[in-house]
């Protein structure tokens, strides 16, 4: 196959179809040595690992790239620097951005082989199980924001947005991406995760504590479009079972 950067750059200059049209084989052997290899370099810390793939995992799963600080929050790590560590040695299948610190993966067939349990093998990333993991972080985010409203200590509940003139300061320093990331998305995380009862007592204590705090952040960061989506897709996740602690029916 030639060296490990000779092969990287044969999937970068690839197109994902062509790569879908021919054979999988070389392209499999390739990530699983690249993962084989980053995760040796952990020795015997079996607890490094785990953290190293639940950010590995989560960056696949991510409805949208996410920053350092971000993946750190919804992994429960301790800061952006301990990810970056972790993350250093698949900087051959993960890119964090210079400028804006997104984490993205390199090409599209990473993640086709990290969500296929045939190819992956004992590095899989069970999708269900990872979302349901991310629901429960989001969640849990949104229930230890340290405001239960007017988060941005707005003057008064009578101006409109547009007559608030540092409005974007106040938002980008009492909002910080995690928390954003969380409002926006923590229903998608839902809807494909399996079921389980502590996601669903966190949906119903978030409906009773939490759900006009999250009104407002998805309002002030313009995001309120999607407000009714994204309940109705709580609503419907919630449908499988009668153990929700709190009707989605108001």
């Amino acid at each position: 196959m030639g060296t490990l950067n000779d092969a990287m750059s044969v999937i970068m200059n690839s197109s994902s179809t062509s790569m879908e049209q021919g054979d999988d084989k070389a392209i499999d052997e390739l990530y699983t040595t690249i993962l084989d290899a980053a995760f040796n370099k952990l020795e015997a810390n079996q607890a490094s690992k785990r953290k190293m793939k639940d950010v590995l995992e989560t960056i696949i799963c991510a409805m949208e790239p996410m920053t350092l600080r971000a993946l750190a929050s919804v992994v429960g790590l301790d800061g952006s620097e301990q990810v970056d560590k972790l993350l250093m040695p698949l900087r051959s299948v993960v890119n964090v951005a210079r400028e804006t610190g997104l984490v993205t993966t390199l090409h599209a067939s990473f993640p086709d082989f990290m969500l296929s349990s045939s190819r992956s093998v004992d590095f899989y990333c069970q999708p269900q199980r990872r979302h349901a993991t991310m629901a429960e972080a989001c969640l849990r985010l949104i229930d230890g924001a340290p405001s239960s409203f007017n988060i941005c200590a707005l003057p008064s509940s009578y101006l409109l947005d547009s007559e608030v003139e540092d409005l974007d300061m106040r938002v980008s320093e009492s909002i910080p991406g995690d928390l954003i990331y969380a409002c926006r998305h923590w229903s998608a995380h839902l809807d494909h995760s399996e079921y389980r009862i502590e996601l669903a007592k966190l949906v119903g204590r978030f409906l009773s504590s939490r759900l006009l705090l999250w009104m407002e952040i998805i309002n002030l960061t313009k995001h309120m479009r999607h407000g009714t989506s994204i309940i109705q897709t709580a609503e419907k996740w919630c449908g499988v079972s009668d153990s929700l602690p709190i009707s989605l029916a108001f």
